[in-house]
């Protein structure tokens, strides 16, 4: 098996433990606290979405033949909270609909990249961020692994609903 294939199978694998995590939370669940209570389960979503997202403009550069169109990202927390604040209080259902929407175009663009952008070693720049494909769907990956373990730990012990 290649480099390219095994990246995809981890990225797959994260992405079905991301999914399955999603899939079991009932809609009550939306309002629930995630980890130190920051966020809730809508927004984590929310931003897995948001950087799909940005990771779908990345590629589409990159077959573009332009450098990836993710930037660092000096602060993280409030290019987050950017990112997910205009869709918080969506219902569930809709929520999910952008998710997967989100989630669709990204393998897609991924899926349709052709065989010269995987013939390199995956990189990430000074800051972390991922600068070619390979390096892309490693992160997003781990990303995706990250959020699963959150959301499973939300729908198999519960918490207490965030006061709004």
């Amino acid at each position: 098996m290649g480099e390219r294939d095994e990246l995809l199978r981890g990225f797959d694998d994260a992405r079905a433990l991301l999914s399955a995590a999603v899939e079991g939370l009932a809609d009550d669940d939306f309002g629930r606290p995630v980890g130190e209570g920051r966020w809730t389960v809508e927004d984590v979503i929310n931003h897995v979405a948001a950087w799909d997202q940005a990771a779908t403009a990345a590629v589409r550069a990159l077959v573009a033949g332009a450098p990836p169109a993710m930037r660092p990202v000096e602060d993280v927390d409030a290019w987050n909270e950017g990112a997910v604040a205009p869709h918080r209080g969506r219902r569930p259902p809709e929520t999910l609909a952008a998710l997967h929407a989100a989630r669709d175009a990204f393998r897609a663009v991924v899926d349709a990249a052709p065989a010269e952008l995987w013939a390199v070693e995956p990189r990430t720049g000074a800051n972390g961020e991922a600068r070619n494909l390979p390096g892309i769907v490693r992160a997003w990956a781990g990303h995706d692994a990250a959020h699963a373990a959150e959301l499973r730990a939300v729908r198999d012990h519960g918490a207490e609903p965030r006061a709004s």
